[in-house]
């Protein structure tokens, strides 16, 4: 759905292109920049695979795809290249949301549209198309709430806690279960990589080889 709302915004300021004009010369297709947060990442490639899905479908864009590498420095150096290859429109998962503010505030004086999907950025002029944390760590904890047993026990694995989202999504689950339901407790609770599977594996192995036996683990850390 996110990503249908992304096209929407695309198609729309190119809607001009598809209206009858018989006498009109033909128009060269409407450049996107698409900026993944890195190559290889199970979450944002699965967005990337389903906006390129949605895409080939629309002759009337051409579609850039970039590999951000998971450093804000390399995608503002991408949001400038995009900007001198004529982009007219930049859809942008953030590796991080206050460092990639220079590639904003270049494509907004350049004119040019940036889309960032998935992850909020500060500053500079952008759209963005995404869920709000708060609410996906609600409705992670409204189903907690409405599921686990009385007594019930919970591992938490955040995402890292000095990023917003992630303190976001905690609050929200908060809210929605833990206060709601005080007896259900929190077992255990540790911050992993978004990017990382593996910490996030090696973090429930320790807790099963402590003996840890949660009736139910909540994942606010992405991969």
């Amino acid at each position: 759905i996110c990503l249908l709302a992304v096209l929407a915004v695309i198609a729309a300021g190119c809607l001009f292109l598809s209206l009858p004009a018989p006498s009109a010369p033909v128009r060269e297709p409407v450049l996107v920049g698409f900026i993944n947060i890195a190559d290889g990442r199970i979450f944002s490639g699965s967005l990337q695979r389903r906006f390129a899905d949605l895409a080939v479908q629309n002759p009337e864009l051409q579609v850039v795809y970039c590999d951000g590498q998971g450093k804000a420095s390399v995608q503002n150096q991408r949001i400038h290249d995009l900007l001198d290859q004529g982009a007219k429109v930049i859809v942008l998962m953030a590796a991080d949301p206050v460092d990639v503010l220079t590639g904003l505030q270049e494509a907004h004086a350049a004119g040019v549209p940036v889309i960032t999907l998935n992850i909020r950025c500060y500053g500079g002029a952008s759209i963005y198309v995404g869920v709000e944390d708060y609410d996906a760590g609600w409705q992670q904890g409204e189903y907690m709430c409405d599921h686990l047993h009385p007594g019930g026990t919970v591992a938490y694995i955040s995402g890292p806690q000095k990023i917003l989202s992630a303190q976001q999504r905690l609050r929200g689950f908060t809210d929605a279960c833990l206060l709601r339901r005080p007896d259900i407790h929190l077992q255990a609770f540790a911050e992993s990589a978004y990017d990382s599977q593996e910490q996030a594996a090696d973090i429930m192995r320790s807790w099963l080889r402590q003996g840890l036996q949660p009736d139910a683990v909540v994942g606010g850390n992405d991969e």
